[in-house]
C-alpha cells in the first residue's frame, strides 16, 4: 500500500487525541503494522492484523467492532495475562490509524451553484 505521508500525519494525530496517555513506542509499534500492510480488512466490522517479528507482540490477531463502536482484540497466541486483555494493544492502534486513513482519503464532493434571476425580486422597500 502506498501511503501518503500527510494523511498519515493527520491519522496518527487522530490516534494520539483518542489516547493521549500511550507513549510514543505504542504510536509507533501501531504505526508499523499499519505501514508494512500487515491490517488487512475482511468486511465492515472485522479486520486481520498480521504478526510482525520485529515486535514484542508478533502474534497474529483477528479484531472485531462491535455494535459500540469499540474494537474488540482475539490474538492467535495470547500473551501478556489480564493486565494485557484490559489494555489497547498496538493491534487495535493499527486498525484505528487504517480506519482513520482510509476515512480521510474518501473523496469529499462540494457543489457551487450561480444563479441569475430576470426580474426577480422587487427592490428593497417597494413591496
Amino acid at each position: 500500500m502506498r501511503v501518503e505521508k500527510d494523511i498519515e500525519e493527520l491519522a496518527i494525530e487522530r490516534l494520539r487525541s483518542k489516547f493521549p496517555g500511550k507513549s510514543s513506542s505504542w504510536v509507533k509499534h501501531a504505526l508499523k503494522r499499519f505501514e508494512s500492510g500487515s491490517v488487512r480488512q475482511i468486511n465492515e466490522n472485522a479486520w486481520v492484523v498480521s504478526g510482525d517479528p520485529r515486535l514484542v507482540m508478533s502474534t497474529q490477531a483477528t479484531l472485531f467492532a462491535s455494535g459500540m463502536g469499540s474494537i474488540i482484540a482475539h490474538a492467535s497466541r495470547p500473551t501478556g495475562g489480564i493486565r494485557r486483555k484490559s489494555e489497547v494493544c498496538t493491534h487495535i492502534a493499527a486498525v484505528i490509524l487504517h480506519r482513520e486513513y482510509s476515512r480521510l482519503l474518501q473523496p469529499i464532493y462540494a457543489a457551487v451553484i450561480n444563479m441569475e434571476c430576470d426580474g426577480g425580486l422587487p427592490p428593497r422597500g417597494h413591496g
